[in-house]
């Protein structure tokens, strides 16, 4: 993600962040299979998915009531 999307996050729902959390679930579940397949051979690919998931993750936090 560019700065202007990591900071574009705390602006989004928490609907909308849910939606995007999911999808990059299933991109990063993607990627570990075409990992495995052989196809992927830049591993810095999942380290960047690993990234975003943790920061949608911790702008959710954020938003839980205490």
């Amino acid at each position: 993600m560019k700065r202007k999307e990591i900071k574009a996050l705390h602006d989004k729902t928490i609907k909308e962040l849910d939606e995007l959390l999911s999808g990059a679930y299933q991109n990063l579940a993607k990627s570990r299979l075409e990992l495995a397949a052989g196809k992927i051979k830049d591993t810095k690919i999942l380290v960047k998915l690993r990234d975003d998931l943790a920061r949608i993750q911790t702008v959710l936090k954020e938003r839980q009531p205490k």
